[in-house]
């Protein structure tokens, strides 16, 4: 799987670079727009069992993200999960505060920054369906390219995820067979 998560960051790599953030957001959080997507295809995303699925928004591999080596995460500096949001949805991904320490949202494409000043919670503003340059088994989808940027490993990274004005839901990530202590942990599906 991580062949096919280098392959993707490959084609991002490739997507041109965007304009600035929508908005000046507080410390620690970035607004991401459809200007700052990435172009792919992607099969199965919002079924698939590796990735984590929260209504309109799919992690791709993330559950991988908890059998992956601690050597690979500090190689990597963390875990490659492409997010993609369908049209017409606005996500925000948030780490929780206990992990904001070791764990951080790099998702924009807006150059190399420190550690500390990376976002630990992004807004992903999705394209229309006529702008959005991506699809999932033919549908459209916003493709945005990035990675859980992470300083430890075994951990357990929570995170809150908020679609539109839905409920916030609450997830445990396990990363490098950290232990989560909880049944709410990745396996979750919206």
């Amino acid at each position: 799987m991580l062949g096919a998560v280098a392959a993707v960051a490959a084609i991002a790599a490739a997507a041109p670079a965007s304009p600035g953030p929508l908005a000046t957001a507080p410390a620690g959080v970035e607004a991401i727009g459809c200007g700052s997507q990435s172009q792919a295809s992607f099969l199965h995303a919002f079924t698939s069992p590796t990735n984590v699925v929260v209504g309109p928004l799919a992690f791709v591999a993330l559950r991988d993200m908890r059998t992956v080596t601690s050597e690979n995460i500090f190689a990597h500096g963390g875990f490659k999960s492409p997010a993609l949001v369908r049209p017409g949805h606005r996500v925000t991904i948030s780490i929780d505060p206990p992990a904001r320490s070791f764990a951080r949202l790099r998702y924009s494409h807006h150059g190399e920054r420190p550690f500390a000043r990376l976002p630990h919670t992004i807004r992903l503003v999705a394209c229309d369906r006529a702008r959005a340059g991506s699809d999932v088994d033919g549908s459209p989808v916003t493709f945005f390219s990035g990675f859980f940027e992470l300083r430890r490993a075994p951990a357990c990274v929570p995170v809150t995820i908020t679609v539109d004005r839905r409920a916030p839901r609450h997830l445990r990530l396990p990363v490098a067979h950290g232990a989560c202590g909880s049944a709410r942990d990745a396996s979750m599906r919206g």
